[in-house]
């Protein structure tokens, strides 16, 4: 179901009218067909494994990212679309438990953080959001954050969180973002998060196509592009653009230097090319937009 919405949103950005590059006739039909049932589905909570807990996050969150930017893309849509984005915002909020600690199998700083995207992106689309929610997300967040701006990999419970830059600068721009979203950060944070989580790119292209975490700072291939679009997502909020823009041509240049012999991207195998190229798509709009 995740990996559908992300798809069905790399979708919506061929499909839009302004889009740089039209597709030929009979291509832009199947695609429009495909979203269509992609809408359909994910309006009807026909996807997701709802007893599934442990992933049912993913789903939820990437649902809203999906029909938020339907509203975007097409405008007319809108009202259409807007009791399937409440019951997603009420859907994700329900798995919120009492701490604020959102979870992927457990509680952690990146699962918090794309909740809290996610909510955005709806609040964006003129959904009312539950501010309490959001408070305890950015309370447990903000618990996982280091003096020196790293975030922890499993939330912190108790005592002060511990993690370092290294094996953070992944997850350290999505989690920032996460933050900053909802006015829990700042543009200095923010801009630190992004060049770590660049400056040791190195650390993710190194496992890319592993499926398991490969190496002693915990990284692995599952991480790369879901670390790498919220970069993308994350630099495009940086109001400097002395700062900006260098780090985006940087990204850029990363992405379009990773397609298979055939155009698509992948990164585990076991996520599979939809997902790889989905995401690569998305975060290459992430940079021309900001551009």
């Amino acid at each position: 179901a995740a990996v559908t919405c992300l798809a069905g949103e790399a979708l919506l950005l061929a499909t839009r009218k302004e889009a740089p590059f039209p597709l030929p006739a009979a291509l832009a039909a199947r695609a429009e067909a495909t979203l269509q049932r992609m809408r359909a589905n994910v309006e009807a909570d026909r996807m997701a494994a709802v007893s599934a807990r442990d992933e049912i996050l993913w789903a939820r969150a990437y649902a809203l990212r999906f029909l938020a930017a339907w509203t975007r893309a097409r405008g007319g849509d809108a009202e259409a679309v807007r009791p399937a984005l409440q019951r997603g915002v009420a859907a994700l909020v329900a798995l919120q438990p009492e701490t604020g600690v959102w979870f992927h199998e457990y509680g952690n700083p990146f699962a918090i953080a794309t909740a809290l995207q996610a909510l955005h992106f709806a609040k964006q689309a003129g959904i009312e959001v539950p501010q309490d929610n959001v408070d305890k997300g950015l309370r447990a967040l903000a618990m996982n954050r280091t003096d020196a701006g790293a975030f922890t990999y499993g939330h912190t419970a108790k005592g002060k969180p511990r993690a370092s830059i290294e094996s953070a600068a992944g997850r350290m721009p999505l989690c920032e973002l996460g933050l900053y979203l909802f006015g829990g950060s700042d543009q200095d944070k923010l801009r630190a998060a992004v060049e770590a989580g660049q400056r040791h790119h190195g650390l993710l292209a190194a496992v890319r196509k592993y499926d398991d975490h490969a190496d002693r700072h915990g990284y692995g291939g599952f991480f790369f592009w879901f670390d790498l679009l919220a970069r993308a997502e994350a630099a495009a909020r940086l109001d400097d653009a002395a700062a900006r823009l260098p780090l985006q041509r940087q990204m850029r240049a990363l992405v379009l230097d990773l397609p298979e012999f055939d155009g698509a991207f992948v990164d585990s195998h076991e996520l599979g090319r939809c997902y790889g190229t989905a995401m690569a798509l998305l975060a290459l709009d992430a940079l021309a937009a900001a551009r």
